[in-house]
């Protein structure tokens, strides 16, 4: 995987939902699996990228979402850190 430390807000936020798309996947499901996400930025203005590339990622019907704003991360230059729960049904691994 690409260091993401020197990367803007687009790609900080496509690398974990490219990975969250391979996760789901590999486990026999895809994003509808997806339940909640929970996205932490230190930047309130950067929401309307992560909202943007969210949109290429998800679609109806919308997993629970929250956005937090916060102070930092223990690396500076990262700027989003997401948690996703899925609802993935036995067997489909």
């Amino acid at each position: 995987m690409k260091s993401l430390n020197k990367a803007g807000i687009e790609a900080q936020t496509r690398q974990p939902l490219d990975n969250l798309v391979h996760t789901l996947e590999m486990a026999g499901a895809g994003m509808q699996a997806l339940t909640q996400l929970l996205i932490h930025v230190t930047a309130r203005e950067d929401l309307a990228t992560v909202n943007r590339v969210y949109a290429e990622y998800v679609s109806e019907p919308y997993p629970n979402r929250a956005a937090i704003i916060v102070s930092g991360f223990a690396r500076e230059a990262m700027r989003l850190e997401m948690v996703a729960y899925a609802a993935v049904p036995p067997g489909t691994a």
